[in-house]
């Protein structure tokens, strides 16, 4: 699980998922509950439009204090060859990107900073799924 820290008192929280490669993906983000298997918000989208994949966490912002982020991405790989996606997620609070305890400088991507980043090769005809959690903290 990565921990990100972000300020109670702040703007609010959102987050962005993106994906960097060709093949198709989908996804679940759930907000759970501090403590509880109970939803406080839960979106699906893939990324075979050309919509934005980026969503507003519920103020109060310091409600989010312990909840855990949880993006269950599925990825296909209808080729017939093995192929490298990378699923990326961004947690911004106001308009600054914040960053993982576990990698405190994050991830660059394609000119851009990512808080979490998951690579996978697919192999060729086969599905692979990535499902990082990010447990929010003050």
């Amino acid at each position: 699980m990565y921990h990100v820290k972000f300020d109670p008192n702040g703007q609010l929280i959102k987050i962005q998922i993106d994906y960097f490669g060709t093949l198709t993906a989908s996804y679940v983000y759930t907000l759970w509950e501090k403590n509880s298997n109970a939803k406080a918000d839960e979106k699906s989208g893939n990324n075979q439009n050309s919509q934005d994949d980026k969503y507003e966490l519920p103020s109060p912002v310091q409600q989010n204090a312990e909840r855990i982020i949880e993006v269950f991405s599925t990825l296909t790989n209808p080729d017939v060859t093995d192929s490298r996606e990378i699923v990326a997620i961004k947690i911004l609070q106001g308009n600054t990107t914040l960053f993982s305890e576990e990698d405190p400088t994050g991830v660059q991507i394609a000119g851009e900073n990512f808080s979490v980043v998951e690579e996978k090769i697919v192999q060729a005809g086969t599905t692979e799924l990535s499902d990082p959690f990010i447990k929010l903290i003050v």
